[in-house]
């Protein structure tokens, strides 16, 4: 979740699930309005603490993922050999994003515990926790239906909120 574009996909699926499932917003909220006194007390540090929110969070980014494809590669001109096998110049192909992170071969201190890789987490905690505090919303459009109304290509083209 290191881009601007997949933060605001996962806030957007965040927020639009919280307003089509109104118990899990109301236990939010109340997890948010009880654990701080102002608006301005909530920061990053501050939302770490807040277990409903990590919970909202996780399950948004189960529920609709913010890159929903592995991102294609075109083989270079030539071709290129991949484990042993040839792969001629032009094909597309991809690699599942599970198996890159974990690949040491991909990243030199793949086992290494680095939370800050995952700063994008900070950022929903803080934004979800100020919006539901400040605001009561409900879904206008009821017949929206954010799986079906969402047309996928490299990202997401989201529907309108």
């Amino acid at each position: 979740l290191a881009g601007s574009e997949t933060t605001a996909t996962a806030l957007s699926a965040i927020t639009y699930y919280l307003l089509r499932t109104p118990k899990a917003m109301k236990n939010l909220r109340r997890e948010i309005r009880t654990s701080f006194k102002t608006y301005s007390d909530i920061n990053s540090k501050s939302t770490l603490d807040l277990p409903y929110l990590g919970a909202v969070i996780q399950e948004g980014l189960r529920i609709y993922q913010p890159l929903p494809i592995a991102l294609p590669r075109v083989v270079p001109e030539g071709g290129d050999t991949v484990d042993g096998h040839m792969l001629p110049a032009g094909v597309i192909i991809s690699t599942n994003p599970i198996a890159a992170s974990l690949d040491p071969g991909n990243l030199e201190d793949h086992k290494t515990f680095k939370p800050e890789r995952y700063l994008g987490y900070m950022e929903m905690r803080k934004t979800l926790a100020k919006l539901f505090w400040k605001y009561d919303m409900e879904l206008v459009n009821t017949e929206l239906d954010w799986h079906r109304d969402s047309e996928m290509h490299t990202l997401w083209r989201k529907p309108a909120l």
